[in-house]
């Protein structure tokens, strides 16, 4: 597993010699650079929060990374991860134990830059990229309903 991350501010970041494609289903193709890391993360496992952001009109669900520091990490020693930690309960790859399936199959994560919208203010909120929306209990599949109305 590896962690792959955009985030060059964070003192936890370290360049990569070739940069990192992130993994997508069969058949994907980028478009320019959507998708390439730079940097891996200096530590050997994160934390992911929950976190919502809440704009005029919209609302965004953002797993957020704890590990972001632009301070001295000698000065937080008690502030770096030890192992794995999840809060995200939306997030499809979330197990009870407050980890991530992902881990547990030895999958790469993403972290990245993402606009959130506060009120009318707009900020770039580090995120992890990986993460996908459970699916919706009773939800109606409106795509399979569409093929019976030929």
């Amino acid at each position: 597993m590896g962690i792959y991350c955009n985030i060059e501010t964070c003192l936890n970041w370290v360049a990569l010699e070739t940069p990192k494609q992130m993994k997508k289903s069969a058949g994907y193709v980028p478009i320019g650079s959507i998708g390439i890391y730079n940097g891996k993360c200096g530590l050997a496992a994160v934390s992911i929060m929950t976190h919502t952001a809440r704009g005029t009109s919209t609302k965004q669900t953002l797993p957020i990374c704890g590990n972001y520091t632009v301070e001295s990490l000698e000065d937080s020693p008690d502030n770096q991860s030890k192992s794995f930690t999840c809060s995200e309960e939306r997030c499809a790859f979330y197990l009870d134990n407050n980890q991530c399936d992902k881990i547990n199959h030895n999958h790469d994560l993403y972290i990245g830059w993402t606009t959130a919208f506060y009120g009318t203010d707009k900020k770039e909120v580090i995120n992890c990229k990986s993460f996908a929306h459970r699916k919706r209990e009773n939800a109606f599949d409106w795509g399979r309903a569409a093929t019976g109305f030929r």
